[in-house]
């Protein structure tokens, strides 16, 4: 969507079972991102469903809390949804790798999974 300049843009819902046009289509724009096209148009705000999406969000304030001085359990939590987020997706491993790199350089004892 975000690649194409004057595509049209449909959204259906499905009340009842019966498929409708929720809105009137929208022409699409090339200096609109794809993720301004699934916030705006579709609703979409999150990256990942919603079992991935409580992990990484959970795994960001475990992080956090590692940055301040987290306690032992908070550093084995955080090593064991690390290493299942990591396992999950090639994308997912991209994100955590980067995530630890940042936080290996913050921290005293470096994350390793």
């Amino acid at each position: 969507m975000g690649s194409v300049d004057g595509a049209w843009i449909h959204k259906f819902v499905k009340p009842n079972g019966d498929s409708r046009l929720a809105r009137p289509p929208i022409l699409s724009e090339d200096a609109k991102s794809f993720r301004y096209w699934l916030d705006e148009v579709f609703d979409i705000k999150k990256e990942f469903g919603e079992g991935a999406q409580g992990q990484l969000d959970k795994f960001y304030l475990l992080r956090d809390q590692l940055i301040v001085n987290g306690t032992p359990q908070e550093r084995a939590e955080f090593t064991r949804l690390a290493t299942d987020l990591s396992r999950q997706s090639r994308e997912m491993e991209s994100i955590i790798s980067m995530e630890l790199r940042q936080l290996n350089k913050r921290i005293q004892q470096p994350v390793v999974i």
